[in-house]
């Protein structure tokens, strides 16, 4: 249980979002007493709108964690099972027409890394009783804090109860370009002001100019040519979990930075999030000093194996324990929510450069939705 104290100015004209980065396996969230909702998945971000439970004054806030639910045939992955709430938890204070997400791109013409353009698709949401004419602007900045060309403004109109997309586009010269060994970012700033020019909201997210293209070599033993801005790349790394001797599934800050230091001090060039999505912190550091990542959906699934003999399901005779879960169609929504999550909460780190379907769980239908 915690307290909020929250003011008149917090509460006019504004939405209040809490979010819970990790919480293990599945929580019923109250606040004063109401129940707000559910959250399952044990590393992705749950988010609840609590606008209409919360005062101004002292609220309370009270989470009730299940060590099992549903979700746990779904995150069997090898160690310890634990409960309880092990990343951070967030306060968002939001006016009432707010950015809601965005989505950025960097691209290349044909192999030319002299020019980038660069894409930022901006949702902005309207959850209040009257329609809005809202103004999103793209600032980017280079290592050095520079101005990089001009801002690039772009107008939003959004109903109630609807959200609009802003698109941003603007040309980048002589781009200094992010890799493993040279991981350049630059900083893009995004404000959104009303139509009296007044600011409301304003985000900073680092970016970094980079492509990374996998392609078949056409061999028989089906190897891949991996590049990284048309230079040819391979993977020296390792499988990082998250297990602290001191804290279980809660590491703690310090412990990410030494782990990405002697990473690269080992002449590491790549982490696959074994098995299941990463504390963000991770991604900042990895984009940072310059790791590859493969991010991994939580799903894994040893409970549902039988073993390596391919005997069927006892419950369903035409699937075998190979299948499970990523065959078995009741399976599919909750395994596509989780890629889902997963890919719309890391879309922009630049060094995310492929996504994991998960760990020993099985392909097939599931799997190919």
């Amino acid at each position: 249980m915690r307290t909020l104290d929250l003011s008149a100015e917090d509460l006019e004209d504004n939405r209040l979002i809490l979010s819970f980065l990790g919480v293990e396996s599945g929580f019923y969230l109250y606040v004063n007493g109401a129940v707000v909702g559910y959250g399952e998945d044990s590393f992705s971000t749950s988010e609840f709108d609590v606008t209409d439970y919360v005062h101004e004054g002292e609220n309370l806030v009270t989470v009730q964690v299940h060590r099992w639910t549903t979700g746990s045939f779904l995150e069997n992955q090898d160690g310890l099972n634990y409960g309880g709430i092990h990343r951070d938890v967030l306060l968002t204070v939001q006016p009432e027409v707010a950015v809601y997400d965005y989505d950025v791109e960097t691209t290349f013409a044909d192999g030319d890394y002299s020019t980038s353009q660069l894409a930022v698709d901006v949702d902005v949401a309207n959850t209040s009783g009257e329609a809005a004419a809202r103004t999103v602007t793209a600032h980017l900045f280079d290592a050095a804090g520079e101005q990089v060309g001009e801002p690039v403004s772009a107008p939003v109109a959004v109903e109630p109860g609807r959200t609009g997309t802003a698109a941003l586009r603007t040309t980048v010269e002589d781009p200094a370009l992010w890799s493993a060994e040279l991981p350049n970012l630059y900083t893009l700033v995004l404000e959104l002001t009303d139509e009296d020019g007044a600011t409301l909201q304003t985000f900073g997210k680092r970016v970094g100019f980079r492509e990374f293209t996998m392609a078949h070599a056409g061999t028989s033993d089906s190897t891949s040519n991996m590049t990284i801005n048309g230079q040819n790349i391979e993977f020296y790394g390792v499988n990082r979990g998250e297990n602290d001797p001191a804290y279980g599934h809660h590491v703690p800050y310090e412990n990410v930075v030494a782990d990405v230091r002697n990473a690269k001090r080992l002449n590491m060039n790549a982490i696959r999030t074994s098995h299941f999505p990463p504390d963000p912190h991770l991604l900042d550091l990895a984009d940072e000093y310059g790791l590859y990542v493969m991010d991994e959906v939580n799903v894994e699934s040893h409970n549902g194996r039988d073993g390596i003999d391919n005997r069927p399901y006892a419950i369903d005779p035409s699937l075998t324990s190979r299948d499970f879960p990523g065959n078995d169609s009741r399976y599919t929504a909750s395994m596509v929510q989780r890629m889902t999550s997963m890919v719309e909460r890391d879309k922009g780190y630049p060094s995310v450069i492929i996504y994991s379907l998960g760990n020993e769980a099985g392909t097939g239908r599931t799997s190919t939705r």
